[in-house]
C-alpha cells in the first residue's frame, strides 16, 4: 500500500485552520472590493440631471451607495458558494476564499444573507416611499436568479448581468428624487450589454476548450456574433447620448455638449479594440482592466468627464 493512502499516515497529517483574520480577509475578498467602484453608478441621474446641488441628495446617495455595496458584496458571495466547482477549474478564479477553502459553503451563505438583508435595510433610509429599496431587492432577486438559473439562459443571461448596471443608476435617481430621462436609460442600458457581450466574447476566445467548462452557455454564442453585438450595442450607446445631447437644451446645443461626444467616441472605439485584443489572452483578462488600465483609454474618459461637467456648469 502506498505510504499516502495509509490511514494512519493521513489521520496524523495536521489540518490547517484558518484563523479570525484570515477569514476576515477571505470575507473581504469575496466581497470584491475592486467591483465596488461600480456602485457610484447612483450618481449617474443626479449628475445628469444637475441635482448634485439639493441638500438631500448628498446623503441620499451615500446610503444607497452603501447599501449596494452590502448588497452587491453579498450576492458574490452567493454566487462563489453556487459556482464553487466551476471555479475550482478556473485558472484565476481557484484563488478566490469559497473556492480555496478559506471560507465553507455553508459560512459564505450564512454571510451572504446577512449582507443582503444589511444593505435592503439601509435601501429604506433614503427614500421613505421605499421605491429605491425595492428596485436594490429587484437587483438582489434578478442576481440570485442569474445565480441559480439565467446563467445557463443565452441571450438573457447577459441581460441580467447589464441590468444591475442600470439597477443601480436607477436606485440612485429614485433615492434623490431625479427621474432619468429615456436617453439617460438606453445609454446606460447599451453600455452595460455591451460591457457584457466584450466579457463573453474574451472568456470565449481567451479560455479557449476551457471556456465551456467555465460557463457552459457559451456553447450558445460565437466569437463572430459577439463582436458584432458589442459593435452594434456601442453604436447604439453613442447615438443615445448623442441625442440627450441634442434634446438637453431645446433648439439649440452649447458647445461643451458636442464637444464632450469626441472623447466618448474614442473611448468607445477604444474599448473595442482593447476587447478584441483581449480575447486572445488566455487568462481571460477582466473587462474592468480596459477601462480604467490602459492609458489612451483614460486620457479619454478624463477628457470626456471635463467636457461633460463643464457642460452641466455652463447649461
Amino acid at each position: 500500500m502506498s505510504i499516502l493512502g495509509s490511514p494512519s499516515v493521513l489521520a496524523s497529517t495536521p489540518v490547517t485552520r484558518p484563523g479570525p483574520l484570515d477569514l476576515a480577509r477571505g470575507v473581504l475578498r469575496s466581497t470584491r472590493p475592486g467591483q465596488w467602484p461600480k456602485n457610484l453608478l447612483v450618481a449617474a441621474a443626479p449628475l445628469a440631471g444637475a441635482t448634485l446641488g439639493r441638500p438631500e441628495v448628498p446623503v441620499g446617495l451615500a446610503l444607497t451607495f452603501v447599501a449596494l455595496t452590502l448588497t452587491s458584496g453579498g450576492l458574490y458571495l452567493f454566487n462563489d458558494a453556487m459556482d464553487i466547482e466551476r471555479d475550482r477549474a478556473h485558472p484565476t478564479k481557484c484563488r478566490r476564499p469559497v473556492a480555496a477553502g478559506l471560507i465553507p459553503r455553508s459560512w459564505a451563505l450564512v454571510l451572504s444573507a446577512f449582507f443582503v438583508v444589511a444593505g435592503l435595510a439601509v435601501a429604506l433610509a433614503p427614500d421613505h416611499t421605499g421605491r429605491a429599496g425595492m428596485v436594490v431587492a429587484g437587483y438582489a432577486v434578478i442576481t440570485i436568479a442569474y445565480s441559480r438559473w439565467l446563467k445557463r439562459v443565452p441571450v438573457l443571461e447577459m441581460v441580467a448581468v447589464a441590468s444591475g448596471f442600470v439597477l443601480r443608476a436607477v436606485a440612485g435617481a429614485l433615492a434623490t428624487r431625479t427621474p432619468p430621462s429615456l436617453w439617460f436609460l438606453v445609454v446606460a442600458a447599451g453600455g452595460a450589454l455591451a460591457v457584457t457581450v466584450a466579457k463573453r466574447g474574451i472568456e470565449l476566445s481567451g479560455l479557449g476548450p476551457r471556456a465551456l467548462v467555465h460557463r457552459p452557455v457559451l456553447a450558445a454564442y460565437s466569437v463572430r456574433g459577439l463582436r458584432r453585438a458589442r459593435v452594434a450595442l456601442l453604436v447604439l450607446t453613442l447615438g443615445a447620448y448623442a441625442g440627450w445631447v441634442l434634446t438637453r437644451h431645446g433648439t439649440w446645443v452649447r458647445g461643451m455638449d458636442l464637444a464632450s461626444l469626441v472623447p466618448l467616441a474614442i473611448a468607445l472605439v477604444r474599448f473595442d479594440v482593447l476587447a478584441g485584443r483581449a480575447s486572445t489572452d488566455p487568462s481571460g483578462i477582466a473587462v474592468e482592466h480596459l477601462i480604467v488600465h490602459d492609458r489612451p483609454m483614460r486620457w479619454a474618459e478624463l477628457t470626456w468627464v471635463v467636457l461633460f461637467l463643464a457642460g452641466l456648469l455652463v447649461g
